[in-house]
Parts: C-alpha cells; sequence; structure tokens
C-alpha cells in the first residue's frame, strides 16, 4: 500500500501541474486601457478552504471541481496535505443563490482525480478530465474521459483513443455545432503544454488531433480553452508578455489574420488566472484564480464583446493611420523633389533575385543607354522589404546586385561603369516595418531598385 500511495502523490503532484500550475514570466506592462474596465469579477459563494476551480454552466447547474474533503471517504493526502480532486454541482440560478452543493455521480468520481467536465447540448454526453487505471496500473498521465448519460445515468465510460501512457490530455471542451473538440496535451513538448483541436465525426469517432499555430502556442504552457459559438478562442498562457504567471487571452478563430488579446488587468494579476467561461448571451461567466492563496471560482460580468472593442479600437487606429499617411506623403513628395535625378528602375518580386518581364525590359533600355553614351556610368541602389532578418535582406539585395550587373556586362557594357550600394531593410519608405501588417503590394514598393547616370567627370562609387 505504501508503493501505491507514493504513486498517487505523484500523480497529484503531475495533475497539479498539468492543470494549475503557472511559470513565472517576464513582467510587461501592458496598453490594456480598453480592456482593464471591461470585466467586473466577484467571488461566489460555492469556494471552501480548499481549492476549487474550472467553473462550468449546464443549465441552472454549475459544475466544478474541488480537492475539498469528502465526508465518509477513505482519502489518499498529497504531500502538502491536499486531496485528489474531484466533480461538484450546485444550483445557480443567478449569482447570489448558489448553494446545495453536492458531489458528482459515483460512476464518474472516483478516489483518483476528475476535473474540468464539459457537457454537450442535448445533455447525453460529458468529457472530463483524470487518472485512469490501465491493467492494474494507475496511469501517471490525465486522460480525457467521455461518459453517455442513459436513464437520467452516467455510465459507458471511456478513455478517448487519442489518450496514451506516455503523455497526458486534458480540459476538453467543444465548438458550436460540436463538431471539433480543444484540448490540452504535453505530448509535443517537455517543458509546457499546447492547445490542440481533433475533428469528432458523427459516430463519436476522433480524426488526428492537430496543434494551434504560434500565435497561441508557445514553448511555454498553453491551458483551459475555452470556445464560444462564433469561434472565439479563450485560453491561459505563460508563453505570451502578461501580468505574472498564468494570463487568459482571446483571438477570434475567424479572422485570417488574428489579433491575440490579453483581457487587461480586472481579469488578469501576478498570480494564475484560467479556466475562462463566458456566456456570450448573457455576458456572465466564470474564472479561476489562486490570486488570494488558494485557488477561487470567481463570477464574471463582461461589459462589451471583445469583437465589438476591436472594431472600435480598429476605426479610431484607421483614422490615425490615414492623418500618418497624408503626412508621410508630403515628406515622401519633398523627397523626391530633392532626388528628382535618382529614377526607380524596378521592382523585385517578394524573395527572389531573378528578374521578371518588366526589369528585363529596364535593363535593356539601360544597356542601350550605357553602349550608345559611352561617357556615361551608371549607379544602382538595392532595397528590400521588412520580411526576413535583416541579414538576410542584406545578403538578398547583394544578390540582386550581382545579378543586375551581371545582366548588364553579358549586354555588352563594361562592368567599370556599373556601380550600387546595397541597403537591405534599412530604408523602409513606407509603414511597412517589422510586424507592421501590411499587403503585397505596400511590401513591394520597398523591394526597389534606383538607378543614376552620372559622367566620368563625376565618377564615384
Amino acid at each position: 500500500m505504501k508503493n501505491i500511495k507514493n504513486l498517487l502523490l505523484v500523480l497529484v503532484l503531475s495533475f497539479n501541474y498539468t492543470l494549475i500550475n503557472g511559470q513565472e514570466n517576464l513582467f510587461k506592462k501592458l496598453d490594456d486601457s480598453i480592456f482593464s474596465n471591461n470585466y467586473e469579477l466577484r467571488k461566489i459563494t460555492v469556494n471552501s478552504k480548499s481549492d476549487d476551480f474550472g467553473a462550468f454552466m449546464y443549465k441552472d447547474t454549475l459544475y466544478f471541481s474541488s480537492n475539498r474533503k469528502r465526508r465518509k471517504m477513505i482519502h489518499y493526502i498529497n504531500n502538502d496535505n491536499t486531496y485528489f480532486f474531484n466533480i461538484y454541482l450546485a444550483p445557480f440560478y443567478n449569482e447570489q443563490s448558489e448553494s446545495n452543493i453536492a458531489l458528482f455521480e459515483k460512476n464518474i468520481n472516483t478516489n483518483l482525480n476528475e476535473a474540468i467536465s464539459y457537457i454537450t447540448k442535448d445533455g447525453r454526453t460529458m468529457y472530463y478530465t483524470a487518472n485512469v487505471i490501465d491493467k492494474d496500473t494507475i496511469r501517471r498521465n490525465l486522460s480525457i474521459m467521455r461518459a453517455i448519460k442513459k436513464d437520467n445515468i452516467w455510465g459507458d465510460i471511456e478513455s478517448l483513443p487519442i489518450n496514451s501512457k506516455f503523455y497526458s490530455n486534458g480540459q476538453a471542451v467543444l465548438n458550436g455545432n460540436e463538431t471539433k473538440m480543444y484540448f490540452v496535451s504535453d505530448r509535443d513538448t517537455l517543458t509546457g503544454s499546447d492547445i490542440y483541436v481533433v475533428d469528432i465525426h458523427k459516430d463519436g469517432s476522433l480524426g488526428k488531433p492537430k496543434k494551434l499555430g504560434n500565435k497561441i502556442n508557445t514553448s511555454k504552457k498553453e491551458s483551459f480553452p475555452f470556445i464560444t459559438e462564433n469561434n472565439e478562442l479563450y485560453f491561459s498562457s505563460n508563453g505570451h508578455n502578461g501580468y505574472g504567471k498564468l494570463d487568459i487571452y482571446y483571438i477570434d478563430l475567424n479572422d485570417k489574420d488574428p489579433e491575440l488579446i490579453n483581457l487587461g488587468s480586472n481579469i488578469n494579476s501576478s498570480a494564475d488566472d484560467f479556466a475562462f467561461f463566458l456566456n456570450p448571451i448573457t455576458s456572465k461567466g466564470f474564472l479561476s484564480s489562486n490570486k488570494e492563496g488558494n485557488i477561487n471560482i470567481y463570477n464574471l460580468i463582461e461589459k462589451k464583446p471583445i469583437k465589438e472593442i476591436l472594431e472600435k479600437r480598429k476605426k479610431k487606429n484607421k483614422r490615425k493611420e490615414d492623418s500618418v499617411k497624408v503626412k508621410e506623403n508630403s515628406s515622401r513628395l519633398k523627397k523626391n523633389k530633392r532626388l528628382s535625378k535618382k529614377r526607380i528602375a524596378f521592382y523585385f518580386d517578394y524573395n527572389s533575385s531573378y528578374f521578371n518581364k518588366y526589369s528585363i525590359q529596364v535593363l535593356d533600355s539601360i544597356s542601350s543607354r550605357l553602349i550608345s553614351n559611352d561617357f556615361l556610368k551608371i549607379k544602382f541602389s538595392f532595397y528590400s522589404d521588412s520580411r526576413g532578418t535583416s541579414e538576410y535582406n542584406m545578403m538578398m539585395t547583394n544578390k540582386r546586385y550581382f545579378r543586375v550587373k551581371e545582366y548588364l556586362t553579358q549586354n555588352g557594357v563594361n562592368p567599370e561603369r556599373i556601380f550600387g550600394e546595397v541597403f537591405g531593410e534599412t530604408k523602409i519608405i513606407n509603414k511597412c516595418v517589422n510586424d507592421i501588417p501590411c499587403n503585397e503590394e505596400e511590401h513591394k514598393i520597398n523591394r526597389r531598385v534606383e538607378y543614376l547616370f552620372f559622367k566620368k567627370e563625376n565618377e564615384k562609387k
């Protein structure tokens, strides 16, 4: 029994790490003035002196997880004197009346860990996270379980086929039409966990899990996904610059170029903030946090949908950009007057040093003029857009200069009459500097080749 008990201690520590532990992140003061006052929080009365977290509403019932002591039961105790987690429920007619807390059905709760429940819209299927016994051996890793409700009793419990004894899966939630399951796993990382999505087929079978992109997942820890009917994802992470440990973030998966939003200082703190849940119709929900020591569940009220806030901010930024463009255009006109003798020859294609049809026409015209006027020389200036590293862009512009000089030489121009400078991305002429979103036409302007004819007596490299 002693060996079994020690193994259970390891399981609980692993469970706590997978579900609630955060890693200290570099604090960065965020410009969150738009979001900081968008939420109101209140600690609800189901909380105990133990850890309570992961609240989820189904109809008028609140489901949550807790490691509070259960009556009339032998408990396994961790080395920090905490108990294992189980799933609880309570009537929740409004934010002031939660009461009559009850332990969930014994078919679901065992002597091991069970937590993070999610019930489908028809009330017939439940997903939850648990330790499982495999051939009389308790798995050290967490698994996603699925249970079916028949005759008002939960049964037919199965461990999903995506589970493994080699890594943990957990914290499953479904999208609006219940065709996809979002979940957390440490299958591809040694330092944290990532968020995955898997298709749910009509017969209940699962497709192949896919990791979400790097706008969401980092090399650290992403956990507790929640997806709305409109495909808006909330999750917790300590891999994006935030307020401390786990912070709650928002991203719209419908957007082709989505913006990652930290929910601000009224939601996030220097502690772990996680397990976000929101009913978009009522604008009410829950989150969990250990900002007061042990983990508590908080009721939240969202004043405005994030989409509405982002649209308002986008319009405001557009007005600012238009104002900046007017100033830039005015400045560029003055600059072009000063450089009136310097002409733009052509533009290279993205990430290429090869000529297109137009650039060949321009170079053939330049060749003809140099050959027919042997007193002329030419100086080129090569530039790149800001995509890629500065070292790579400098290399690329140098390569473009080499190809231009080679082409003119093959056309019969003396190479000693051809000069050039390469600038890489050091002289961007519009807003498209690093990390500023631009379309292809805007980036193209910066991949320009300029030239200037000069006479032998004014020769300079």
